[in-house]
């Protein structure tokens, strides 16, 4: 079958290169070739948008300086700047994040800023150094490179994920910590599991299971490939290769409860499956990186969370009892790790949106509505389900909320789209993950 890889980082990554690449090679200035980790940096002239006088990079002997490549178009550069002051902020004097925009104008950026209403943070920041696009040439905005003693390169990478407050400590003590290699967006996942990690494959064609962590020659990649079959060996292989933990859990789990969550228009979690587990466990870290605040995410976390599975059936095994078998395998894993993962209904408090009159609008104009009252308001979305089917196609624009709008306000604007709002409650299915006492 044909490899699939994770939708949402293959998107990801491909449009942030798109709209980030720069379309040439960088030009040179001569006698300089891009740096990697553990070459000197020369003693480049920084001139900052904020102050007339330039500075030697020399200046900051002592320091770790940080240099931070964004671009006006990196929506992920804007989430990460309050962790890059956060991170200023909390070693103070011991380290220099500076902000490097190599690719566009200081003219074209206030344009951008302006229209966008956005702002950079305080923090120096460099605009079009020739100097360092021709050291630190990057295909991705968000780039990092991080400049130690002697101005020595310390660490480079586009992953957010390696700047976190552990690793500046660790570098800041001397030590040469580990980090997130860059992504591969055409990443070989043919291989079996056991091969992707330096072994071989077992023969025979009885059923196996093999459940690996993080697999750091794929960086942030993560993928499945499914329905492999082997005529010599008489089985079908489906591997799936640093999944989220969570996330493999809910493929496997989610058939199972897909016909009663269909209608969930919204839930308590912006997350794509969150809404559907209970987890009771010390340390969500094992499942999740995501329910750490943005500015302490962190490789450690992220490799923390990534789990890798395979399974290896006699050919011709029903995808039921593959999937009877996916679940089966993923309970024992987390038996072993102390951990009990199973599913349980329990009965919550929801939302029902109706449609009393089809005026045109259709599932996100509701949502839509909805999203912007209880952010008004300051309070968590509640779980709300819909018979409303589709997009719409009619246009509609959202009402100004008051921080003290009521429900009965809600059910007014809902009625003049032509739905009916009504508060109930519901016995839903959940996948329950639990410490074991």
């Amino acid at each position: 079958m044909m490899l699939i890889l994770d939708v949402m980082q293959k998107i990801g990554l491909i449009l942030l290169a798109l709209a980030t690449m720069t379309g040439a090679a960088y030009a040179h200035p001569a006698g300089l070739s891009p740096l990697q980790e553990g070459d000197t940096v020369p003693d480049v002239r920084l001139k900052f948008q904020d102050t007339a006088t330039p500075v030697q990079l020399s200046e900051y002997e002592g320091q770790l300086v940080i240099l931070k490549f964004w671009t006006t178009t990196c929506v992920s550069c804007f989430a990460d700047f309050p962790k890059m002051e956060y991170l200023q902020e909390t070693f103070g004097d011991r380290i220099r994040v500076i902000l490097v925009n190599v690719k566009e104008t200081p003219t074209y950026i206030a344009e951008r800023l302006s229209v966008r209403n956005r702002k950079l943070p305080h923090l120096p920041s460099v605009i079009g150094h020739d100097t360092l696009a021709a050291l630190f040439p990057h295909p991705y905005a968000g780039y990092s490179v991080w400049i130690g003693a002697e101005r020595s390169v310390e660490l480079m990478g586009s992953s957010a994920l390696n700047v976190n407050r552990q690793k500046i400590a660790a570098v800041l003590a001397g030590e040469k910590p580990p980090k997130l290699g860059e992504p591969r967006l055409y990443a070989d996942l043919r291989l079996p599991l056991p091969e992707l990690l330096g072994g071989k494959s077992s023969n025979g064609s009885q059923y196996r299971a093999e459940f690996a962590g993080h697999i750091a020659a794929f960086g942030t990649l993560g993928g499945r490939d499914l329905g492999v079959a082997d005529s010599l060996e008489g089985t079908v292989r489906n591997t799936y290769v640093n999944y989220e933990a969570w996330q493999l859990i809910h493929d496997a789990f989610y058939p199972l409860m897909a016909g009663e969550w269909a209608s969930l228009l919204a839930g308590p979690s912006r997350l794509p499956h969150a809404n559907q587990f209970q987890i009771y466990s010390r340390d969500t870290s094992l499942f999740t990186f995501h329910f750490v605040p943005r500015f302490e995410q962190s490789d450690y976390l992220y490799v923390k969370s990534q789990l890798s599975y395979e399974q290896v059936l006699p050919m011709g095994t029903d995808v039921s009892v593959a999937a009877d078998l996916m679940r089966r395998d993923l309970v024992n894993y987390y038996l072993v790790n102390g951990v009990a993962l199973d599913t349980v209904t329990e009965r919550i408090p929801c939302l029902e949106i109706t449609t009393v009159e089809d005026k045109g609008y259709g599932r996100s104009a509701a949502n839509a509505i909805l999203t912007d009252f209880f952010q008004a308001i300051g309070l968590s979305m509640p779980y709300v389900f819909t018979d409303t089917a589709g997009t719409g196609t009619r246009d509609y624009t959202v009402p100004e909320w008051k921080e003290a709008g009521s429900k009965e306000e809600l059910k007014a604007v809902l009625g003049t789209f032509g739905f009916r709002l009504t508060e109930g409650e519901r016995d839903m299915p959940f996948i329950r993950l639990s410490d074991i006492p």
